[in-house]
């Protein structure tokens, strides 16, 4: 018998577990409800405030493309290529810091615009001055430096003379 009483107490116990348990179990079910109502409320406003930033940050791409093009064209560019960074498209950016950028990078190009032509210039300038040197001692043979990027002129042998790059490029003019 007294599996018997054990068998009662236990069933005893888990009616007694589940008539006090009731109420908080239909307690947690209405909170669940509840978080996942809640849950799907934020997540649609989250998608959107996503939309409305991103129509926002279209709009600042535009104003930032537009900036980019007035820049260019005033300062007599118009064309330049200049890509749109992210951060001039964040919201704590504002128009004055993304103009001074897109200016700062116009200032740029029109900075290594000048350099290339000022090294192109300085190419002219000393091919021309090469140039007036060879005419200016024409038939005088030229003496190589050892470093090969400078030379000068004066008298060689006349093996010296022969040998020279300078002067087998006259025998082959002559001989045209």
């Amino acid at each position: 018998n007294l599996n018997g009483i054990i068998k009662q107490l236990s069933a005893d116990r888990i009616a007694a577990v589940k008539s006090v348990s009731a109420p908080i179990k239909a307690f947690e079910d209405k909170i669940k409800g509840l978080c996942a109502k809640i849950e799907g409320a934020r997540d649609s406003l989250a998608s959107q405030v996503k939309v409305f930033e991103d129509a926002a940050r279209e709009a600042k791409r535009r104003d930032v493309l537009f900036a980019i093009e007035t820049l260019t064209a005033e300062a007599g560019y118009p064309g330049l290529k200049i890509e749109v960074q992210d951060s001039w498209l964040n919201k704590t950016q504002t128009p004055k810091d993304t103009a001074n950028a897109i200016k700062a990078i116009i200032e740029d190009h029109i900075t290594a615009e000048k350099n290339a032509l000022a090294l192109e210039q300085a190419k002219r300038d000393r091919a021309e001055a090469i140039e007036d040197t060879l005419a200016a001692h024409a038939g005088e043979p030229l003496q190589l430096t050892r470093d090969h990027r400078s030379a000068s002129f004066s008298s060689l042998s006349s093996s010296e003379r022969d040998a020279s790059p300078f002067a087998v490029a006259d025998q082959q003019q002559h001989h045209q």
